[in-house]
């Protein structure tokens, strides 16, 4: 609570055009039904605006495509702008998600919302870099060894540059977390002969 009402404190304290408050939701899809359900956005922004915040940018992340029906109902009860409801879609790959919101209007709302002049955007070097990622086909396999190895997300930062790597020489990173605690003399050739690579991450504290 302490971070919501500095939050709402920014945006007494600034001008209009200074503070943009942009909110990330979920819409479920329901099979059986085969709709997507905007009341928990409801529910969401109403929350919000109960502590003094209100959202001027609804990005709806979703697994399908939003019915125009959807997005002017969604902005009709959470009080924005229809062109202000924005699309979040599954991407084929995380980095794709930049120039897709980009697709769907969200810098453009950002811009003119904060009185920026020049929104004509430049992402010729990011849409390289995608077709790049598109275009590989080899693959290299790469252990990362050391503990805690279930906790995935504790080496994010590691196993993102190793895809960072792989992507700027143009190969896959398939990375397997090896828990060190079951690694000994007698087992370690078996256990990472199949890897290209092995990277022992070492923490400074």
């Amino acid at each position: 609570m302490a971070f919501v009402e500095s939050i709402r404190q920014v945006g007494l304290e600034k001008s209009v055009e200074d503070v943009l408050y942009v909110h990330v939701t979920l819409l479920p899809f329901i099979s059986g039904s085969n709709e997507l359900k905007s009341k928990p956005t409801q529910h969401s922004v109403k929350e919000l605006q109960s502590y003094g915040i209100k959202p001027d940018i609804l990005v709806c992340r979703s697994e399908i495509e939003i019915p125009e029906e959807t997005k002017r109902k969604i902005a009709l009860f959470c009080n924005v702008r229809p062109e202000n409801v924005i699309p979040n879609l599954t991407a084929e790959n995380l980095y794709e998600v930049p120039l897709m919101l980009e697709e769907q209007g969200l810098a453009v709302a950002a811009c003119k919302h904060l009185h920026l002049d020049n929104i004509k955007p430049q992402n010729e070097a990011w849409q390289k870099m995608i077709k790049k990622i598109k275009g590989i086909s080899g693959e290299v396999k790469i252990a990362i060894v050391g503990k805690y190895m279930q906790l995935h997300d504790s080496y994010l930062s590691v196993s993102e540059s190793l895809r960072h790597g792989g992507y700027e020489n143009g190969v896959s990173v398939n990375i397997g977390y090896i828990d060190s605690e079951n690694i000994t003399p007698n087992n370690v050739h078996q256990i990472l002969k199949e890897y290209d690579g092995i990277l022992v991450p070492r923490w400074i504290w």
